[in-house]
């Protein structure tokens, strides 16, 4: 059947549709409020006899017929109208003649307005009018399209980077209708359960004030409406900045020619690569362990350890001081002096750290010989510097005019605070032949 209406024609007040009807086959579900039917006409059908009825719809109230949809599926509303002679049905949304299109059509004479797809606009009032010679009969559908939630979450990123201590806000930007709800969930349980998390502006953004490795996981974002429900997840790695310690400090010593190794311990998230440099150079290691075999003095100097993740890099510097056994220069030495003369000898050491600094150097009195000497109390050499020694001796005695009667003994010993201790000793042997001259 055609529709065949007119756009000046007025639809009658809602006062005359109905409501509270349910019709789960037509595509949605309805309510009726009760409407008041028009009377019977006494007048009778021209030519016939037969009395006129006035047009009836079923479902008819006092209000319109509510009913809601979801967007993009079909609805069918029905009008299902008698009366003699019977009515021609005409179809109004908003007032406006319904017009069949590849969407719209009706059905069973017009009986049934079936919506193929429903969009937004496809809400709103429709109105079924049954017309007669005695009158009229309105129902009216109230369509309420709801659109199921879809979401946005951190605008479509589905991994989302954070440092440890960062203030993150996540946004969750929801549409449908009726206006959807938004809960926030982190691993499967509420995220406001998690210290720091906060949820604001009714679910639209996810706030962290302080970043913590504990909040890493899976973040979802839940819209639900009475169309359905909606969900989006975003992931949240958590990363820490690097940081390194080296074992033994930040100043190392080692003795020369031993082997030594400079350990770099780094911890983060990600767990951080360890390298180490030397004056700009990259060094070979393993894990961390540089490992010198035999220090040399080349080695000595500054070391950094450098920690690189994806948070970013951290270095830590060493400096390793190597240590050399002292040496006395020159060698061994004979000097002859006459009896009773004062005698310098002179002691030069060499070594690191440097003898008369860290390291001390000793004069020792010759060890007991066979040789006569006259070494009374009061007379034992005195030292006057580490390096330089003044001796006043005594006259030699003895059957021989020519004595060797002192010999003494210059040694260098460095120490220092670590566990091998001593580093080592020096020492050098200077012989001093005293002369008497007899008959002068």
């Amino acid at each position: 059947m055609e529709m065949r209406c007119t756009r000046g024609w007025g639809v009658p007040p809602r006062g005359r549709g109905g409501t509270e009807a349910a019709s789960q086959g037509l595509g949605g579900s309805f309510s009726e409020e009760g409407m008041s039917d028009q009377g019977i006409s006494a007048g009778g059908d021209e030519g016939g006899g037969v009395p006129r009825v006035p047009p009836t719809i079923e479902g008819t109230g006092r209000g319109p017929r509510r009913v809601k949809a979801i967007a993009g599926r079909p609805l069918a509303l029905q009008c299902v109208a008698r009366g003699h002679p019977p009515p021609t049905l005409s179809w109004y949304h908003e007032g406006l003649p319904v017009a069949e299109s590849n969407g719209t059509w009706l059905e069973a004479g017009g009986s049934v307005l079936s919506l193929e797809s429903l969009g937004t606009a496809s809400g709103g009032l429709y109105s079924c009018v049954a017309r007669g010679p005695a009158g009229e009969a309105v129902l009216q559908y109230s369509v309420e399209v709801q659109v199921p939630p879809q979401l946005l979450v951190a605008e479509g990123l589905g991994q989302v980077t954070a440092l440890v201590g960062q203030t993150l806000e996540l946004p969750c930007q929801a549409s449908g209708a009726p206006v959807p709800t938004i809960q926030w969930l982190q691993n499967g349980r509420p995220a406001e359960e998690l210290a720091g998390v906060r949820v604001a502006s009714q679910g639209t953004t996810l706030h962290i004030n302080r970043v913590e490795l504990g909040h890493a996981g899976l973040f979802a974002c839940q819209a639900t409406n009475e169309a359905g429900t909606a969900g989006a997840e975003v992931e949240l790695s958590v990363h820490e900045l690097p940081s390194v310690v080296i074992s033994g400090g930040e100043n190392i010593t080692a003795p020369f020619l031993q082997p030594v190794t400079l350990q770099c311990v780094g911890t983060g998230v990600p767990t951080p690569s360890l390298r180490w440099w030397k004056d700009g150079v990259a060094l070979v290691a393993s894990r961390g362990n540089l490992q010198i075999e035999k220090v040399d003095l080349k080695d000595d100097g500054v070391y950094t350890c450098a920690a690189t993740n994806l948070a970013g890099e951290s270095r830590r510097a060493v400096a390793l001081k190597v240590l050399v056994p002292p040496n006395i220069e020159p060698g061994p030495l004979s000097k002859a002096v006459l009896e009773n003369a004062s005698v310098t000898l002179e002691c030069l050491a060499s070594g690191v750290p440097p003898p008369g600094k860290t390291p001390a150097l000793h004069w020792k009195p010759p060890p007991a010989g066979p040789w006569p000497l006259n070494n009374e109390a009061g007379h034992c050499p005195s030292c006057l510097s580490n390096t330089h020694y003044i001796a006043s001796l005594p006259v030699c005695q003895g059957p021989e005019p020519l004595h060797w009667c002192l010999k003494q003994i210059c040694k260098a010993s460095v120490w220092f605070a670590s566990s091998q201790g001593c580093l080592g000793a020096g020492s050098g042997n200077q012989d001093l032949q005293v002369a008497t001259y007899l008959g002068l």
